[in-house]
């Protein structure tokens, strides 16, 4: 199977500078239908094929396209009017997991061993030393959990 006639270096010599711009920081840019294709699937394709061609030149052994392949795995397409709308998948939200101070960590520890330990008291301390687990905290109308 041959590939595209889009696939080639002359296609994605005409789209480099808008790559370039996206790598740059760019966070979208939008490519106007008119002058650059029939359709919006068209222009996709010419625009998706340009920037495979120069990821698939980083596979095959040229460093200096790096960007390029972080770039198309990154690239997402929309539609906005007769306008493409090309963005960069944003990121998760960082959320850090929250690390206890060794000295509290086994003061709680410890707290667990009483056996005088009010049973709400007792769930919240389990509830900041496991927080993937999920606790239900007892009420007066319902008593501890072991009930």
């Amino acid at each position: 199977m041959t590939p595209r006639w889009t696939y080639t270096e002359a296609n994605a010599s005409r789209w480099r500078p808008l790559f370039d711009d996206l790598i740059g920081g760019t966070p979208a840019l939008e490519v106007p239908l008119e002058g650059n294709g029939k359709s919006l699937c068209s222009l996709h394709i010419r625009i998706s094929d340009a920037l495979k061609w120069l990821a698939d030149q980083f596979k095959a052994g040229n460093p200096s396209m790096e960007p390029y392949a972080r770039l198309k795995r990154q690239l997402r397409y929309s539609t906005h009017g007769a306008a493409l709308r090309l963005h960069l998948k944003r990121a998760h939200a960082y959320r850090p997991v929250p690390h206890l101070d060794p000295a509290l960590c086994a003061r709680l520890q410890s707290a667990l061993q009483r056996p005088d330990l009010k049973p709400t008291t007792r769930a919240k301390i389990e509830a900041v030393l496991n927080p993937r687990k999920p606790h239900i905290l007892p009420t007066a109308e319902h008593g501890s959990p072991e009930q």
